[in-house]
This record gives structure tokens, sequence and C-alpha cells, in this order.
């Protein structure tokens, strides 16, 4: 509905049309400024256009759509980037920059602190021609009650025709634009005919993490020779295969050439400290220049590293500690500026595995949420906008942009060489091996670098604490993966449950000494671990792609807690009990510790911020480590509060698997090394024996400890033709 509004202009009455606001309004008015919604430009009071960015366009929209309406963040994050996950930073950054363009510090856009954001002032709907003299002559008269002549809204003939021409030959051109971008499309999206593989590598142990110089004139790869080890960086000449060691410290890895040619940056961990460098040899392999470029942290990484390709910004995860999760950093190369680009919550693992488009406009990374439970994101660099694209429940050790830039390319959990486009979502198998296919690297429109072959293989091996000068010896062992063994073991019989790939899957399996018995029949694609037997050894725990599941033994039949993408993790027995657990889930993006009565399926909430819980049964006392605090802090009776603590204020306890209570004693890790003592006395922890080194995770039954013991198997840096 017409509003008529009286303005004055030199002396002489005029009626401006005051409409509503609708979303199909073109010209608005914002205390002084002109919005053009439909070029999204800006005309300041000074006159000068501005043309707004999307995202910020967006969020001006959104206000002037709500104007005079609070809108928490909530809000504002669901209606400007729909379905895409946002930081807070990102959210403030956008805002600041709105209101940098418009000028303003709080006349139009004003902040309630804690609760949200509110446009204020005058906003009113303007008609067309008002943007180039603020106001329109709609009628002249010196009576404010003459009535208003409207515009005329015929055209004439010949005008018609040519709009009608001119609607045609641009509808024309569109779908000539169409079907070119759908050809282009169909042939970066068809899938492969005849894959071929090529070993470029033979070095004894692993290879990973290949980097091809743009020359193709070197291979530089990450290596190591066996499970004790350190990461070892290889350069190789990739027509001679004449292969170089790079000694610089006792771990390097994550090798990536920069757009020249001649440099070739790394990370190296020594002394607690993860440092980034470049070398710039004066004739390949030769060292001439080792310099450091930034610390990545106080962490050993082996996450992949990015530059530039104008060798501007260098893009890194950092890890300040164990108790804190990868964050995604980038330096200036040129000005030495650090900026921090990912803020993962402080209840993750973090950001790692990422990987640059060539255009330098988009950033790829993997976050990982739990175990079993990791994200894939792209961060729009430009925009400052980071898009959950996909969620896996496998480890996914690299991402790599194709060339196109619309494809990111990775192995998905059937260890299938996968693509899937960041536009639509959708993923395609590029090449199906019976090969382990892991680090793909994408070279050009059809050839990829990976590493071929298994990585690791795990036993189980039994060490006893009564014999402490012996070495473990192998208890479960076979040419799969055995691993996460725990024992029960009573008057009558001793039985340990195991998980193994030895069936094609991992499945749950059980060994009374004699025979195995497979207890689980899971398809493809289920990440088991966390293993427990209950007080009466009738029932298995577990965790089935971080969801608590309990196995029945008797009925073999499994009861899942929660509902299917739940988050749980670290779950024990309580002591003496068969149908309560402790555990902790992920809740509102908090890590809460649980009761749960397995019989009724009944969940108590109990703790925030809480990791790892265990119980001393000897003693009645339970303790737990917190969420990015160091040591242990035992709790009262009632589970309501924690008592004392930190015990071991300089070790981080992440995992359940990583320490155990008995007797008033804590066993642990550090270090790879299995470690003792007294809580009494936590100052003076102890190895256990020398022959436990390399540990990463054990569990404890009266004096048997149960170890995984890990080999590093072969595999080599091959060329994928698709």
């Amino acid at each position: 509905m017409n509003i008529e509004k009286p303005l004055f202009k030199d002396g002489i009455m005029v009626h401006l049309h005051k409409l509503a606001i609708e979303d199909t309004d073109e010209l608005i008015s914002i205390n002084g400024r002109i919005y053009n919604s439909s070029t999204n430009q800006l005309t300041t009071r000074d006159n000068k256009q501005v043309q707004l960015k999307p995202i910020q366009a967006a969020l001006l929209k959104l206000f002037i759509k709500h104007r005079g309406k609070l809108l928490s963040r909530d809000e504002i994050i669901q209606e400007v980037w729909k379905n895409k996950i946002v930081e807070d930073a990102t959210v403030n950054s956008t805002l600041s920059r709105l209101r940098n363009v418009l000028g303003c510090k709080g006349d139009v856009i004003k902040t309630h602190h804690k609760i949200g954001y509110c446009l204020i002032g005058s906003v009113e709907p303007l008609e067309h021609n008002i943007f180039s003299e603020r106001i329109t002559e709609t009628a002249l008269s010196l009576d404010p009650d003459s009535p208003v002549t409207e515009p005329p809204t015929s055209k004439s003939p010949s005008k018609l025709f040519n709009l009608s021409v001119l609607t045609l030959v641009s509808s024309l051109i569109l779908l000539i634009i169409y079907f070119l971008q759908a050809s282009i499309l169909d042939n970066t999206t068809r899938p492969p005919s005849n894959p071929t593989l090529t070993p470029l590598t033979h070095t004894q142990g692993i290879e990973f993490f290949p980097s091809l110089s743009a020359d193709k004139n070197w291979l530089a790869y990450t290596h190591k020779a066996d499970q004790h080890s350190p990461f070892e960086l290889l350069i190789q000449n990739a027509k001679t295969y004449e292969t170089t060691v790079i000694q610089d410290a006792p771990h390097m890895s994550s090798p990536f050439w920069a757009a020249d040619n001649q440099t070739l940056y790394y990370q190296t961990f020594d002394n607690n400290r993860c440092e980034i460098k470049k070398i710039t040899p004066a004739q390949i392999p030769a060292q001439s220049t080792i310099s450091t470029v930034t610390v990545c942290g106080g962490q050993l990484s082996i996450s992949p590293i990015a530059i530039s390709s104008d060798n501007t910004w260098l893009y890194f995860s950092y890890k300040a500690s164990k108790s804190m999760p990868f964050i995604v950093k980038r330096k200036n190369l040129i000005t030495l500026e650090e900026q921090q680009l990912t803020f993962p919550s402080q209840k993750s693992y973090g950001d790692y595995s990422i990987s640059l488009s060539r255009d330098n406009n988009k950033l790829a990374f993997i976050r990982s949420i739990a175990d079993s439970l990791k994200e894939l994101y792209v961060l729009d660099i430009e925009q400052n906008i980071t898009s959950r694209i996909a969620q896996y429940r496998h480890v996914i050790y690299t991402t790599s942009w194709s060339p196109n830039d619309n494809e990111i390319v990775f192995v998905d959990s059937n260890d299938n060489l996968a693509a899937i486009d960041v536009r639509t979502r959708e993923t395609r198998v590029l090449f199906s091996s019976e090969h382990h296919i892991q680090t793909p690297i994408s070279v050009d429109t059809s050839t990829l670098l990976a590493s071929v072959g298994e990585f690791k293989t795990n036993n189980v091996q039994a060490w006893s604490l009564t014999q402490p000068d012996e070495p473990p010896t192998p208890l479960i062992q076979s040419s799969f993966n055995d691993r996460g063994a725990v024992m029960f073991k009573d008057t009558d019989t001793t039985k340990i449950a195991f998980i193994s790939n030895r069936s094609g899957n991992n499945q749950l399996w059980l060994y009374d000494g004699q025979a195995y018995e497979q207890l689980t029949h899971f398809a493809a694609g289920h990440t088991l671990n966390n293993l427990q037997f209950s007080h009466d050894g009738q029932l298995i725990s577990f965790l089935d792609n971080n969801q608590l599941a309990i196995l029945s033994l008797a009925a073999k039949e499994i009861n899942h807690f929660g509902k299917l993408g739940d988050n749980f993790r670290n779950p024990i027995w309580m002591c003496g009990s068969s149908r309560y657990l402790l555990t902790t889930r992920l809740v509102n993006n908090s890590w809460m510790l649980h009761k749960i009565d397995a019989k009724l399926t009944a969940v108590e909430t109990l703790l925030p911020e809480v990791d790892s819980v265990k119980g001393d049964c000897m003693t009645g006392h339970y303790y737990i480590s917190k969420v990015h605090e160091d040591g242990i802090f035992k709790l009262a009776s009632d589970f309501s509060k924690v008592m004392s603590g930190p015990l071991l204020p300089h070790t981080h306890f992440l995992d359940a698997d990583e320490w155990h209570l008995e007797d008033g004693a804590v066993f642990f890790i550090s270090q790879e090394q299995l470690l003792h003592t007294k809580l009494s006395n936590p100052g003076e922890a102890k190895a256990l024996s020398s022959h436990l080194q390399g540990i990463k995770q054990f569990s404890k039954l009266g004096d048997t400890i149960l170890l995984n013991h890990t080999s590093v198997s072969g595999s080599y840096i091959a060329h994928i033709q698709l």
C-alpha cells in the first residue's frame, strides 16, 4: 500500500511514495546511506559508491528485513550462513567490515552485549530514480492536496520488440554457456578407465606424504624405517632415482615444494619443539642453506603444510601442547605476520591435513571430533567463511585439491581413492584397488602420487609384572591387525576380547586360549575401540563409531545406547558392577561425565569437562582426567565434584587406554614408555621395564599387562595414472 509523505525541495512541496519494505525493493535509505539491493552497491553520505561483498550484503539484507528487531548471534548464523559452520571470529569480522563499509560505529548496527545485534535508525524504501537525486519529484504542486500523477507503465511496441529480442538473445547465450560448462564438468567427473599404478620408491619401511617439484624433477617424501625409528625426509631424483636423506633433526616430515622448484619446506621436531624449516639447495640434493621459518607448536606433527603459488603465505597446523587442539595458522613469508585461521572447539582434537587450492582461495582441512568422527571443512580465505563439506567415520591422513579446484581427493572408508565435489557434496570413486592407498596428492588432471601399502600391523603381547626382566611374549598374532585386547579371568576361565580385521572388516573376537570366535559381523565402515569386560565377564562394552554398545556373550546380541551420531568416549564398568557404566559423552560441544544404567538404558549426567574416568576398585575411589588440563583428579563418592588434584600435573591423560589405577598406584604411558607411581608420592614415576618401549595403549588385569605391539609394514610412493 502506498503512503504519501510530503517533502519540501527548494520551497516546493513534493510527494514521495513511502512503501513498506519488501524483499523486492531495490533502493533503501539507511540513515542517509542509499543501498541498492539488486546490485549490492552502497552510496555513502559523501556520495561514494562501495560494492558490498556477498556475505556483507546478505547480512545487511537480514538487518533490513528485521529492522528494529534484536537478532541473536545464532539467528544471524542460521540466516546468513545457512547450513554452514562458522567460527565466532568469522561473524565478528563480517560485522566489523560491514560497519566499516557503512561508515558507522553504533548509529546503524547496535551491539547488545551477550544478547545480539539490532539495526537502528531510519530505514525507508525509495523509488528507483531517487538513486540519482536522493528524492523523486513524482508530482510538483503548490497544493498539497492535488493528486499525484503516476508515471506511465505502458511501453511502445518498438521498445517491447527490442526487449523481447534482447531477452531471447540473452537466453540463448545462457544456454550455450550452460552446455559448455556441463561439457567441461562431464569431462572432469567422468569415471577413470584402466588406471595404472607405478612404484617410484623402493626403500624398506613406510613412505608417505609425497611432494613433487613443479618441474617434476625432484620427489620428496617422509620415511620411517621401523616402529622405533624417527621420521626421515628423503629427496629423490625423479629421473635417476638417486636418493638422499636430509639430516637436520630427530624427526622430519611433511615436505612441500614451493612453486619456484628451488625451495623445499618441511617440519621438524626436536626437544619438544615443532618447527617449519626450508632448504634451498645450491645443487639438489646438496644442502646449502637451511633456515627456520616458524614454530608449529610443542608437539610432534606430521600434518601436511602448504605454500601459496606466489610464495607469499605458509599454511600449517599448530598444536601448543598435548592438551590443546590443533589449529590452522598461516604466516606471511614477506611481512612475517601470522594469523590464526580456524577456531576448533577446545573439546575436539583439532584441525589438520590441510590442502590449499591452486587458485590460493580455498583451504581444505580435517577436523577431528573424536576417534572415529572426522569432518571435512573448506575455508574460503577471502570471505573468511568456513563450510562443513562432509562427515566421516574413518581416519583421513590427507586431502588434496584436484586441479579444477572443485573437488577434494581423499581415501574413503573402503580404501578407495575418491573425490568429493565441494559444490554438490557428491562423492565419486577414482580408483578401486586391492592395494591399500593413503596420502594421495594430485599432480594434474589425470595423475596422482600416493603411498601404497599398509602403514603398520598390530599384534597382542603379554608382559608379567612378576617377571620384569623378561620381554613381552606374543599372545595373539597373525598377518592381520589384532589390537585393543582386554582380559577377563575367574577361577574357571580366562578369555581375551580383541579387535581384528582377520575376517575382512573390523570385528570383535574372543580367544579362550585354544580357539578364536568371531563375535560380531558388522559391514564395512565400523571403527571399534575401548573394549571392557563387565564384572561377571558376561558383557563387553565397546565403542562402535563412537556410539556406546554392549554385547551379551550369552545371547550374542548388541544394544546401542543413545542415537546414531552420538559421541561417547572412554567407557568403563563401575567397580563390581555388570549393570552400571561411567563414560564421557559430547553434549552441546562439551565432554560430560555420564552414568549409564545398561539394564534400563537410563543416562545420568554427572560432571562437565571430563576426558576420561578410572576406578581404583581396591580402594573404592574414582579419578578423572579433565579436558585440556594436565594430571588426574579424585572424585567425590557421589561424583558431584572434584575432591583433590591434579596428581601428576605435568602429564596429560586423554584416553582411558593410556592409564590404569590399582591399589593406590597409577600406571600410565608417557613418551611411549609405560610408567608407574604411587598416588601418595606421584613425583617418583619410574619405568616398569626397559623392554616396554614404543607403547601407545595397554590394559591390565592382576599381574598381566596386555600390549599392542605395532610393526611398520612396507609401503612405497606410487604414480597413479587415471
